[in-house]
């Protein structure tokens, strides 16, 4: 949008300086700042890993092992259903935070790597390169859950 022709859809974006490219999802409710390559490629991969379910599904211990292992900081809920309010609000912060992480979910923990810490659902267990390899949480209120992923 041209800053001189669209003044208001610029100032509700928020938008200060050309060229800025912003990701509107959920029919315009959420809007996120696009963090992601500058070029047209790396626009069009990015784009891609922002589409569809915010969090992706591990359905076998290969998978999730392979996955943890590629990605080096990944969150993972781990849940005994996909219908929980747990789940509802694990999968609203992966919505929100995934241009900056990683989310993945599973219904069996045993899909997971092995961190000598047994992880019973509901949980969720943030992967990283740092201190002991993991932390895990079971609190499942949005502010709670996206607190414990940025720290």
């Amino acid at each position: 949008a041209s800053d001189t022709a669209n003044k208001d859809l610029s100032i509700g974006y928020g938008v200060r300086g050309y060229p800025t490219l912003k990701i509107i999802t959920n029919h315009g409710t959420s809007v996120r700042n696009y963090k992601g390559p500058r070029h047209a490629e790396g626009i069009v991969s990015y784009l891609k890993t922002q589409t569809g379910p915010p969090s992706k599904e591990i359905t076998s211990k290969e998978f999730g092992t392979t996955f943890v292992d590629e990605y080096k900081n990944v969150i993972v809920g781990v849940f005994p259903n996909f219908d929980s309010e747990e789940y509802t609000n694990f999968t609203a912060v992966a919505d929100e935070m995934r241009s900056e992480y990683v989310f993945m979910h599973t219904s069996d923990a045993t899909f997971l790597p092995l961190k000598d810490v047994a992880l019973v659902p509901p949980a969720v267990r943030l992967f990283k390169e740092f201190d002991n390899g993991f932390s895990d949480t079971k609190e499942f209120y949005v502010e709670a859950l996206k607190d414990f992923v940025e720290e």
